[in-house]
């Protein structure tokens, strides 16, 4: 790993900074989970051969079960505000993989 992408995997799911705002933080951590989401689609469509929608979908489950482990460590850790966080990040990118999920199959009956 060269020290750029070690820095970058710092920031990304770092606790929130005492001097950060809150919404400031949560967008930032949104941010490095698409870039890191799409680099995974990016590897299971060069890797694996899948079609750039499946990519996408896959790279958005494997950011959300990325933040679920990190909420089940931080449940361990009795860490509850990050928990809370990791819990939350989790629960959006599987929410948004079950919505698109769900508008790919109404417009697979219509077509």
């Amino acid at each position: 790993m060269n020290i750029g992408s070690y820095r970058a995997s710092k920031r990304h799911f770092a606790d929130k900074e005492d001097s950060k705002l809150a919404n400031n933080h949560f967008f930032e951590q949104l941010d490095w989970d698409l870039e890191w989401a799409i680099g995974a689609a990016h590897t299971f469509m060069e890797r694996d051969g899948r079609v750039p929608f499946d990519a996408l979908l896959e790279g958005f489950r494997a950011i959300a079960g990325r933040r679920y482990s990190r909420f089940r460590t931080a449940e361990e850790e009795e860490n509850s505000d990050r928990a809370k966080e990791m819990e939350m990040f989790a629960h959006f990118w599987y929410r948004l993989c079950e919505e698109i999920g769900r508008i790919a199959g109404e417009l697979s009956e219509e077509a």
